[in-house]
């Protein structure tokens, strides 16, 4: 390739990624205008294969943004880095607050919902989530969903941090469409992640947190708890998981008339 062909397909590369970061600062502002006042907007994404440019976003009311710990360092030598334990390893550096998913449409806020926390506190919609965490915990907790290369030196640092993407689109109820989200939720133990599904619903033009129901009843936060694009979750416990004397598989599905996940089946075999 001659010398004013690469220039002109280097100057086309950086009109396309300017023009693109501009945008994106534009839709930002436009989104903050319509937020109430003296809150964090967390996050916005474009939502996929829609009939109108639309965002699906998080902001959060009554911020507090947690200080980053100091390097823990390992008894043996060396250094532990940042989070490495399992109740923390999918919150890392948090934010706490009250929790809004929204919907911006035609420049003005469509649908407005709190997330609820898994374990609220005095009646309050208080909670925490991750804001910032290390490479490592990103690949494990939050991108390896998306087949994120564990091998790369880089993902298993424990000490560089950066901001966790809370909202990545993908198809959670077999609608066939990428218009749900997996949220992250904190570690009840390791291995026991919790999980939130939400969505847009085009059809309502809303946003919608899918309510799971379960045998303990009605939850939105659920361990171990993650669809696949077909509305599928299986839910399973081995022998000596934590202690469990009883192996266990829960099948759930998605509903689409009452738009929510039910246990279909349920198989448990006491262990030898």
């Amino acid at each position: 390739m001659k010398n004013y062909q690469i220039k002109l397909v280097l100057l086309i590369a950086f009109v396309v990624f300017n023009s693109s970061l501009f945008a994106q600062i534009d839709i930002e502002s436009k989104i903050k205008e319509k937020l109430p006042n003296n809150v964090f907007l967390r996050e916005f994404e474009k939502i996929p294969d829609t009939k109108r440019e639309s965002y699906v976003g998080i902001y959060i009311e009554n911020f507090v943004i947690a200080n980053v710990p100091n390097i823990s360092n390992d008894p043996m030598g060396g250094e532990l880095g940042f989070y490495y334990t399992c109740p923390e390893q999918t919150l890392g550096q948090t934010i706490s607050g009250i929790y809004h998913l929204f919907l911006f449409q035609d420049n003005s806020i469509k649908s407005d919902v709190i997330i609820p926390p898994a374990y609220p506190e005095n009646s309050s919609n208080e909670q925490e989530l991750c804001y910032q965490n290390t490479e490592y915990n990103l690949c494990w907790h939050f991108e390896d969903k998306n087949n994120c290369d564990r091998i790369s030196e880089s993902n298993n640092s424990t000490t560089n941090l950066r901001k966790a993407k809370l909202i990545d689109f993908k198809d959670c109820t077999g609608s066939g469409k990428k218009h749900d989200f997996v949220l992250v939720g904190e570690t009840e133990a390791c291995g026991w992640v919790c999980y939130l599904v939400a969505g847009y619903n085009e059809e309502l033009n809303k946003i919608e947190i899918f309510d799971i129901k379960n045998p303990f009843g009605i939850s939105q936060w659920f361990a171990r708890f993650y669809p696949d694009e077909q509305g599928d979750a299986i839910i399973e416990i081995l022998c000596g998981d934590h202690g469990f004397e009883t192996y266990t598989r829960e099948t759930y599905k998605f509903n689409k008339e009452n738009r929510r996940y039910e246990l279909i089946d349920i198989i448990e075999t006491p262990c030898e």
